[in-house]
């Protein structure tokens, strides 16, 4: 037997929802549900065809989506000589960023990041590869067991380092690297690197570096997000 009701409202008889009981479902027809307030949809929700949203979807709610989100931390601007820029990592974090412009080094030396876990900064351990190319005569590539390089052979203080760097784990111990990297003051060339690195057995990311590997940085801009 089927039927038609039309009425303003739903509302529950003995509290404030209204319940589509386990094996019966509501269905629109081509009809338009002008406003959707709801703090919590539980279950297997699906929406087919061509669903459109309009205004804030907010995905701390949505938990499926918090790993696309990322959260930027602060923005370190170096105004004056330090050993190197730290960032504390979030718990949980499964994924680094990290953009940097104008980047350089106060004294003649390659630059490089490193993965700290349980409060301290990893010297070995590092599997990991640079290469440079500025022409089909210019370039060169190394390996490096201390550090994440930045670009190998770029070592001269008017280097002033664009570029974007990446910490990605399969586990939470086990991190790959990549980095691109331009130099302003070699701007015909570009940088690659890539590598990984075990944290141990039951460790976790807690902060990220990037700093000189000899002398200070002394000028530069770094902000890093994370997810």
């Amino acid at each position: 037997m089927t039927g038609i009701i039309k009425t303003d409202q739903i509302q529950g008889a003995q509290g404030s929802s209204v319940t589509v009981t386990t094996g019966h479902s509501l269905i629109t027809d081509s009809a338009t549900i002008a406003t959707l307030n709801a703090t919590t949809m539980k279950g297997l929700t699906t929406f087919s065809d061509s669903a459109v949203f309009s205004g804030h979807l907010s995905t701390s709610q949505i938990p499926n989506l918090n790993g696309f989100r990322y959260s930027a931390s602060s923005v370190t601007t170096v105004s004056s000589a330090v050993s190197s820029i730290d960032f504390s990592v979030p718990a949980g974090t499964t994924s680094v960023k990290m953009v940097y412009q104008n980047l350089s080094a106060a004294s003649s030396g390659e630059m490089g990041f490193r993965l700290s876990t349980g409060g301290s900064f990893l010297t070995s351990g590092y599997l990991a590869g640079s290469m440079y190319v500025s022409s089909s005569s210019n370039q060169g590539a190394t390996n490096y067991t201390g550090q994440f390089p930045m670009i190998y052979g770029y070592n001269a203080t008017d280097n002033a380092f664009n570029g974007i760097a990446r910490f990605s784990c399969t586990t939470l111990n086990h991190w790959s690297f990549n980095n691109t990297a331009n130099s302003g003051g070699y701007p015909s060339g570009t940088g690659h690197a890539a590598g990984k690195i075990d944290l141990g057995s039951n460790n976790t990311l807690d902060a990220v570096r990037v700093y000189a590997l000899s002398g200070n940085v002394d000028a530069g801009i770094v902000k890093c997000y994370f997810s």
